[in-house]
């Protein structure tokens, strides 16, 4: 396998050859993570006292404000390394933790530094998630700083972010640089990362090439690999080579799981192929493997498409059949056929049915039924929905997200 042997953002020698210098670690110790506000203008009237001796240009600090600041920053570190420990806290604030973070590596608490460096990880707001690329270098430095070394879970992470992000160069630049580390070799969530990037992408040709390139590398697929390969064929309209990867599962003896026969209904579906859906429905009833919710909800989505509503009601009796839990968005795209379809009478019976099985309606619930009312002329009830909606957790939670995004948005 031929890679590129230009010098990348992410190199370990050209990282290790960057901190090696005393001008690295003395500008790593003095840069603070948080911004400041500070003005670095100095009024004429305090430059004059100054000058004349009335005020120390030495910095003059009250013993007893600096203890208590020394108290509290090492309280609040303390207290961010306790979460480090605990699986549950990643929607911390972004300052809490980068400021524990830095007083942590200004205090020289590398133990501390290490467990809140893996709680920044953990966080929903981290790097990748939200697209922060800008951050992964200065973080992979950080840790370079705190002698820790990326291994195969931070190149993946990283892999996956840039690959979920379109960067393809960068996806492989990093690779690249795994490769060269030695000590963290890509195993087959690097594999799948990769293939599943450029699948998503419809850069199928470039799926099949690092498909074969892994293979080589002796990384073996499983079957998260062919439930990526087959959608990534299916949304090419390349059946034969879907059908081709099935064949080569069943070769192997992989067999399909209830994602792998969803994945591919839901592929036949879209593509209006419902003869081809039907028997791959049948086929998995006939394998024994369990339909849930999101096979109905594709095989609805089908029907509905082709205008089959004799279908699904035929999908209806099987589901009375069996103990399928259902869940919201199952409801919402039965009703939404049935509400094209113009049978009011039935949605408003599946709409009972939902409170029924504890199934909480959503936004898109009720503006399927506002738009199936509203399409009758039947506006007493549209207005009712509306007024229900506001009244419900649907509404609150709209405005709730309004709010934690523009509190992030501030955070940044």
């Amino acid at each position: 396998m031929q890679l590129s042997s230009k010098i990348r953002s992410f190199s370990r020698s050209a990282v290790q050859e960057h901190v090696s210098t005393r001008v690295y670690f003395r500008q790593v110790a003095s840069v603070s993570m948080t911004p400041t506000n500070c003005s670095t203008k100095v009024p004429k009237e305090r430059a004059k006292k100054t000058s004349s001796g009335l005020i120390s240009t030495r910095h003059q600090v009250d013993p007893k404000k600096e203890l208590s600041r020394i108290l509290r920053d090492d309280a609040a570190v303390k207290g961010v390394e306790r979460k480090a420990n605990s699986q549950k806290y990643n929607t911390l604030r972004p300052k809490t933790v980068l400021d524990a973070l830095d007083e942590a590596i200004k205090d020289n608490q590398w133990q501390s530094a290490l467990k809140i460096f893996h709680l920044l990880r953990k966080q929903h707001w981290c790097c990748c998630k939200l697209g922060r690329f800008d951050m992964v270098k200065r973080i992979v430095l950080e840790m370079s700083y705190l002698g820790v070394g990326c291994n195969t879970v931070t190149y993946n992470t990283i892999i996956d972010g840039y690959g979920k992000a379109g960067m393809f160069e960068e996806m492989e630049n990093v690779l690249a640089d795994m490769i060269e580390d030695g000590d963290s070799l890509p195993d087959v969530y690097t594999f799948n990362s990769i293939i599943g990037s450029y699948g998503n992408s419809g850069k199928t040709r470039k799926m099949e090439s690092w498909y074969e390139r892994f293979q080589v590398m002796g990384v073996q697929p499983n079957i998260t690999t062919f439930n990526i390969l087959i959608p990534s064929f299916g949304k090419a309209r390349m059946y034969k080579k879907m059908s081709s990867v099935i064949d080569f599962m069943e070769k192997r003896f992989f067999s399909p799981t209830t994602i792998t026969y969803n994945i591919l209904i839901e592929t036949f579906g879209k593509a209006g192929r419902i003869e081809k859906m039907d028997d791959v429905f049948r086929k998995m009833k006939y394998q024994g493997v369990k339909p849930n919710a999101i096979t109905y909800s594709s095989l609805v989505n089908a029907y509905n498409k082709a205008g089959l509503v004799v279908k699904i009601d035929s999908v209806l009796r099987q589901i009375v059949n069996t103990d399928v839990v259902l869940d919201t968005p199952f409801f919402n795209c039965i009703i939404n056929a049935y509400g094209e379809a113009g049978d009011l009478a039935t949605v408003k019976e599946l709409y009972i049915q939902m409170e029924e099985r504890k199934c909480k309606p959503d936004n898109i619930t009720f503006a399927t039924m506002i738009k199936a009312y509203a399409a009758h002329g039947i506006f007493d009830v549209v207005e009712e929905l509306k007024q229900q909606m506001i009244s419900t957790d649907v509404g609150k939670k709209r405005l709730y997200t309004k709010q934690n995004k523009k509190r992030q948005e501030e955070a940044y």
